[in-house]
């Protein structure tokens, strides 16, 4: 068995040659002149196993960049809060378009996100193309290592593709090493072709990759590989891809009027009744994984998921790593912080917000004292780790004092590291494996069956939070066993076992990336918006009773963020997020999508 320290050798900035930076990104000239001396040509380079690792490794970093899942913009999309319109303070095209639905094919998220996927996915092609052609006997690789360095490679390749297809439709499928300046001007596939490679990498993956640390099955990751993707990872996306093309053909309508490029951006190709049978199945493996001894599980401690010291647990199959190790940080943490002094534990700006309807949707009751806090037997645990009631007065901490919002706190900070943190981001859970197979269940027709895994999610939330300090931080909190929220009955119907689970899905998965892609492939995506809108102008009051106290009181509250009014303008299109302008300005065969 090789042994090689993931988070140590991810610090090697060698992602084999500059080209493929150019690639995909506007072929901007900045790029086609980036000095070469810090790159190694692929020619020279797979020689050994440890030249296979490293460049895997590259794919890796590619994926966890600040510019790609680690910088703000990504994280205000991806960070939704229980719902599809994100809450910021942070106004304008560049940083809140995404958040309230303005945005324009020349929004910077929307180009990243297409770009950074796509210098990902070049990386992968490259590290598959050249680890295949490797020599076991000249350069000393193992068949096994050698499968699941191609199989680490095309699980990456294959989430990049996934979120790309979800954000943009059907999109140019690029499967080979590019390794010359010819043949770029590409046209877009459909997603039927997307979603077949999507499917054809994964399964692979679930083929070749090792167990998770600390598994009794075999083949099996060392622990200084943790964080790597292990088996059980591509089992659950395989999960997740089967239940959300089974979803947009039984329920988004993704082909009604407002879809004018059904030859790309078509589902009618799905069986849904096959791939939700799918969906089951390769959920239901992840689950017998777990069974055998493979070391999944959920938490006693929801709110360990979250905090630096527990990460790569038991439940995370999963997540992208950040900290000093890998030389990258997340901005979800100091954006989304308390908004209030920096320098002090969870201190930050504050401008991810929870929205009114989101918050005021936990199962929560408050004694009747004004500012006395949560009866802590009738409320959602859950809640009081996800939003917060407290922020910042210079150096002092106000808990419960005339507060005009509650604020997102799921990836608490005890400091402050270079303007990022350390805390990773989870991708996939065992949790929403849990969920996606209650839900595969329930849309099988089994929905006493799905009931029982909803609340299998439950029961872990109803322990409570016994998370007295994070890292030493007072901000830490030690929130007793609850009541709620209850279990469930088993006798609901198939679609009062829908709304449960798709409520459930909000309340344990938020500011997960989650929540608006739930919302798309259901069809509800354009009503909940316009709901949401709704409700936070309702709840605006000119009192000056604090958020905290009016919902105590029961008088409503004041919305959370600056006006998300702006978000009332969605339209059926919006469900797709545009080609960015650089994209299609270069490419004249990348054609736009509807209402862009």
């Amino acid at each position: 068995m090789f042994n090689y320290n993931f988070r140590s050798i991810m610090k090697n900035n060698i992602l084999i040659f500059g080209l493929l930076l150019a690639l995909f990104t506007g072929c901007s000239e900045s790029f086609l002149e980036e000095n070469p001396k810090n790159f190694l040509s692929p020619d020279n380079f797979f020689t050994s196993v440890d030249d296979a690792v490293v460049a895997v490794n590259g794919v890796y970093g590619s994926v966890g960049t600040g510019a790609s899942w680690g910088i703000y913009d990504v994280n205000m999309l991806i960070a939704d809060g229980g719902t599809s319109v994100q809450g910021t303070r942070v106004t304008g095209e560049t940083h809140a378009g995404i958040a309230t639905y303005i945005s324009t094919p020349t929004t910077k998220s929307i180009k990243e996100i297409y770009q950074y996927s796509y210098i990902a996915i070049q990386r992968a092609n490259l590290v598959i193309n050249r680890v295949e052609q490797m020599d076991p006997i000249g350069t000393g690789i193992p068949k096994s290592m050698k499968n699941r360095i191609i199989g680490e490679a095309k699980f990456l390749r294959a989430l990049c593709y996934f979120n790309l297809v979800r954000y943009y439709g059907g999109v140019p499928l690029m499967t080979e090493e590019v390794t010359d300046m010819n043949n770029l001007f590409v046209t877009r596939n459909s997603i039927e072709e997307v979603y077949i490679q999507i499917i054809e990498d994964f399964e692979f993956a679930a083929e070749h990759l090792y167990y998770k640390g600390g598994s009794a099955l075999e083949p099996v990751y060392e622990a200084s590989d943790n964080g790597r993707v292990p088996k059980s990872a591509a089992y659950g996306m395989l999960a997740k891809v089967y239940l959300t093309a089974a979803s947009y053909k039984r329920h988004s309508k993704f082909h009604d009027a407002w879809n004018t490029l059904k030859n790309i951006n078509s589902y009618e190709w799905v069986d849904a009744s096959q791939y939700y049978q799918l969906a089951e199945q390769n959920a239901k493996a992840v689950i017998d994984i777990a069974s055998a001894g493979g070391n999944l599980g959920l938490l006693d401690d929801y709110a360990k998921n979250f905090i630096q010291g527990s990460e790569n647990s038991k439940e995370s199959l999963f997540a992208i790593q950040f900290g000093p190790d890998t030389e990258e940080g997340g901005h979800v943490g100091i954006w989304s912080a308390i908004q209030g002094n920096t320098k002090m534990p969870e201190g930050g700006y504050g401008r991810i917000n929870p929205q009114p309807e989101f918050t005021e949707s936990y199962i929560q009751k408050y004694v009747t004292t004004p500012y006395n806090g949560l009866d802590s037997v009738n409320t959602d645990p859950r809640f009081v780790w996800n939003i917060g009631t407290i922020k910042y007065a210079k150096t002092k901490l106000i808990s419960h004092l005339k507060i005009k919002e509650f604020t997102f706190r799921k990836y608490r900070l005890d400091h402050i590291v270079n303007f990022t943190n350390e805390v990773n981001f989870p991708v996939l859970r065992y949790a929403d494996v849990l969920l996606m197979y209650a839900e595969a269940l329930n849309e099988n027709g089994k929905p006493a069956d799905a009931a029982a895994y909803v609340n299998m999610i439950r029961e872990r939330a109803r322990n409570g939070i016994q998370t007295k300090t994070v890292l030493g931080a007072p901000s830490g909190l030690d929130y007793p066993e609850s009541n709620e929220p209850a279990a469930i009955a088993l006798n609901f119907d198939e679609e009062q076992m829908r709304e449960i689970i798709m409520q459930e899905r909000k309340w344990e998965l938020c500011y997960e990336g989650q929540s608006r892609f739930d919302e798309v492939r259901m069809g509800t995506l354009v009503e909940d918006v316009r709901e949401l809108v709704d409700y936070a102008n309702a709840t605006g009051n000119a009192n000056t009773q604090s958020y905290f106290e009016m919902v105590a009181l029961g008088l409503g509250a004041q919305a959370t963020t600056t006006p998300s009014s702006p978000a009332s303008g969605i339209t059926e299109e919006d469900r797709l997020f545009p080609i960015p302008k650089v994209e299609t300005d270069i490419n004249s065969n990348l054609v736009q999508n509807p209402g862009w």
